[in-house]
């Protein structure tokens, strides 16, 4: 594990540190810790733990609403839960602070100290806090980073604290995403879904037909990703015709921080597994392409730089070079009405459809991601875990119960916009009756899902900084052969 991004010995007994890593990867073996991690996201093991937490109640049986939770009843000792994640809208950060009011209400010895950082900068702001040995007790992570919280142990096992019946409520991908080796790692929050967006008034003018309309049982056979590149094509010539300059085929980024380079799991990287093939043989390219990594966790070298990884990498770059999309971040260009097309997650979907502040002033439709070999589509999300570190672990659980009960589940969802973890809770949200909505909850039970390792927080940093020059004019097969091997080298801290 990176020094960089874990304490050094000596700080504090609790705090995990790059020795507890190897000797944690010692304890489970290495094809535990990293072999058995690559599995796709639609494979749910349901697994969640089996630490020794003393049961309370259980649901019905506290001061408040606490859930899915069946741990002890929270002390009543004075004591201050420190929450971090990161900034959001105005409506989403007053049902925190309505959520964190009740629960101090019901729990008056229990004061919640939250902090906010820019959503960029999340990530960074948890690994700098568990590397100073003195971190919140919950933190907002994703679930593409299970593995890394849980080869450094530095997430509680949740599994313990709730009952069967709320992870049975999960969905099954979701769950699976959010564990490791059985330990439910970081509690289900929501699910992310890329969609693709049009601006029907900018296909008009540019004159070009939409992409076709799909039904739910239609998802797999949309459009290919050498059908998205023609259209973007054809959208560029004919808005260039229209005379107005300013106008793009494709909205720069809006994932992470925008731009290229932004956000390799939530974007770009799709450019590259939608060409691989998890169900070919594991010694061929496609299978290489699709796992990107070797199945121990440990070698990029001839997966991330794989033939199809290149040819993915050149559809990608083939966006900046014939002028498709911007090189640089650009903000709304698609809800301003500047781009024909949009990349985007369902969640701000679900805000242009119901949020008043969000409508868009155009006509606009939403189509499935485009496929290559397969259909990639599986996603990071949103996660919150607990630090192994925290003195107030318990209560720490029962405050994330709480924020995941039927009604807080439901109010978040709605003010948020995004994908429920719970298919129960989708009825009750009336924006997924919409044609959009329900389109990307079918193609989601289709996606095909990407592995999980143990190094995705140093893989992905290098992709990322490889993706940038890439879209800057950089040779892709080049860029990959250095950028694979670099990544090998961060790798062997597994070893």
């Amino acid at each position: 594990m990176n020094d960089t991004h874990l304490p050094s010995e000596g700080l504090g007994s609790t705090r995990p540190s790059r020795r507890t890593v190897l000797r944690a990867l010692a304890y489970t073996g290495a094809g535990a810790a990293f072999g058995t991690s690559l599995i796709g996201c639609s494979a749910g093991s349901g697994g969640t733990g089996a630490a020794d937490v003393a049961k309370g109640p259980g649901p019905g049986g506290y001061a408040l609403d606490l859930g899915g939770y069946q741990g002890p009843v929270p002390r009543t000792s004075q004591m201050t839960l420190r929450v971090l994640r990161a900034d959001t809208s105005p409506p989403v950060n007053d049902w925190y602070a309505k959520a964190f009011a009740a629960f101090h209400a019901a729990f008056p010895n229990i004061k919640i100290a939250e902090e906010r950082v820019p959503f960029g900068s999340l990530q960074q702001k948890v690994q700098v806090y568990i590397q100073s040995g003195d971190a919140p007790d919950i933190m907002m992570g994703r679930t593409d980073l299970t593995a890394y919280y849980g080869a450094g142990k530095l997430a509680v096992p949740l599994g313990p604290y709730l009952t069967a019946d709320f992870v049975r409520k999960q969905r099954a991908s979701v769950v699976d995403g959010a564990s490791v080796n059985g330990d439910l790692l970081v509690m289900p929050w929501e699910d992310g879904i890329p969609m693709v967006v049009f601006n029907l008034d900018l296909f008009a003018k540019a004159k070009v037909d939409p992409p076709a309309e799909l039904t739910p049982r239609q998802v797999t056979s949309g459009w290919t990703v050498d059908d998205f590149l023609a259209t973007l094509g054809r959208l560029k010539e004919g808005l260039a015709r229209s005379g107005d300059q300013s106008l793009f085929a494709l909205e720069a980024s809006t994932l992470g921080n925008g731009g290229p380079g932004s956000n390799y799991g939530g974007f770009e990287g799709h450019f590259i597994r939608m060409m691989g093939d998890p169900q070919a043989a594991k010694t061929s390219d496609e299978y290489r392409t699709w796992a990107a990594v070797d199945e121990a966790g440990r070698k990029a070298s001839g997966y991330l730089d794989s033939n199809g990884a290149i040819q993915g990498m050149r559809n990608y770059q083939k966006l900046f070079q014939d002028g498709l999309t911007p090189k640089g971040a650009v903000p709304k260009q698609f809800a301003g009405g500047q781009a024909a097309m949009g990349w985007e997650a369902i969640a701000l979907i679900n805000r242009y459809t119901g949020s008043p502040a969000d409508k868009l002033k155009f006509e606009w439709g939403a189509t499935v991601v485009p496929r290559g070999t397969t259909f990639f589509g599986c996603n990071q999300a949103e996660a919150p875990f607990v630090w192994t570190g925290s003195k107030n672990q318990a209560e720490a659980v029962a405050l994330l119960a709480f924020l995941c009960n039927d009604k807080n589940r439901v109010g978040y969802h709605t003010v948020r916009g995004s994908v429920p973890a719970r298919d129960d809770i989708i009825p009750s949200l009336p924006v997924y009756a919409g044609k959009a909505q329900q389109l990307g909850l079918a193609a989601a039970k289709h996606f095909v899902g990407a592995p999980k390792t143990a190094g995705w927080s140093d893989y992905s940093t290098a992709a990322n900084s490889a993706i940038r020059n890439i879209a800057l004019g950089a040779d892709v097969a080049t860029t990959l052969h250095e950028t694979a091997t670099k990544v090998d080298g961060l790798l062997k801290k597994y070893r």
